[in-house]
């Protein structure tokens, strides 16, 4: 019996130092691509459709992402501590100077219109702009607490 376990070791030895197990792989969270693109709520020429995750609406994307990843900043979870129970699964995030000057050009002419919130291509949730947004923003509601989760975790880990 102590020869079986002693040869069961050495091959998960062996299969380790050979790339064959790697347990920090596995505790890596996935690569997450999170951008913002503004948004419409009529169909116009060039412009993408796709409905909400959660089926609720149907918005219409402008075809570049506004910000990207190399936009991001800081991204963290945010718990408003003036009335958590309204928003209690918001994303905090912090733009780079080039990424808060591109947002509120893009914002400061799109308001009452949706921009769009997109985790790995789906779109998550489309706030309507009600004001100029720079380099700090909260995201409100439509994000579920294991993206919001998923995405905290993805950037820092980065």
């Amino acid at each position: 019996m102590k020869t079986l376990f002693a040869a069961m070791l050495s091959l998960v030895a062996a299969l380790a130092a050979d790339g064959f197990v790697q347990a920090d792989d596995a505790e890596k969270p996935e690569k997450v691509i999170l951008e913002l693109r503004l948004a419409e709520e009529k169909p116009a020429k060039g412009l993408i459709e796709k409905t909400l995750r959660d089926g609720s609406k149907t918005v219409y994307l402008h075809a570049e992402p506004a910000i990207t990843k190399k936009h991001f900043e800081n991204v963290r979870r945010h718990r408003s501590r003036h009335a958590p129970e309204l928003n209690p699964h918001s994303l905090e995030f912090t733009l780079t100077d080039e990424g808060g000057k591109l947002l509120a050009r893009m914002t400061e002419g799109h308001f009452g219109r949706p921009m769009a919130v997109l985790l790995n291509g789906e779109v998550v949730a489309a706030p309507i702009v009600r004001a100029r947004i720079g380099k700090e923003c909260v995201i409100t509601g439509g994000l579920r607490p294991e993206e919001i989760s998923e995405i905290v975790d993805a950037f820092s880990s980065q």
